[in-house]
């Protein structure tokens, strides 16, 4: 999935490019932190950190063509670096929008919402798709986190 992020948003514009966008793909994946292996896929390999793109200072090259291309790769990292925060944004905006805010003081009483289909322990029924969603009234006895009670 994020390997199709990635490419979702270098090539959203032009969809019919995204071919030449691969080597970059492949570089920031084999850069980018993986939380299975607590390194990057790089690091992993070669048992070095991974090396960093520095930002082009314009005028740096005598090379003209070598001085169109960072410039290029300058602007393309800025383009995805926005497209990603979109793209987050958007995310965050979804998610939030199925979330409400709830805040419990100590001695009320609360439903707690369940999923019998998944928690069998709370159900004897066959039909679980039946079952009540809501137990309770409870009373929050403790708060341990900000959206953690103890019950």
């Amino acid at each position: 999935m994020t390997l199709e992020c990635y490419l979702w948003c270098f090539a959203g514009m032009n969809p019919k490019d995204w071919t030449k966008w691969l080597p970059w793909d492949e570089w920031w994946y084999n850069m980018s932190h993986h939380s299975a292996i607590n390194m990057t896929p790089y690091q992993d390999l070669y048992s070095l950190p991974p090396p960093t793109i520095s930002a082009y200072l314009p005028g740096t090259t005598s090379v003209h063509d070598v001085d169109v291309n960072l410039k290029a790769r300058d602007h393309t990292l800025k383009l995805l670096k926005s497209h990603l925060h979109d793209a987050q944004e958007r995310m965050k905006a979804h998610t939030d929008a199925h979330r409400t805010e709830r805040k419990f003081s100590i001695g009320d009483w609360v439903f707690l919402r369940l999923q019998p289909y998944r928690q069998r322990t709370v159900t004897n029924q066959s039909f679980s798709k039946i079952s009540p969603r809501f137990y309770g009234p409870f009373l929050v006895l403790k708060k341990i986190g900000s959206v953690d009670y103890k019950l």
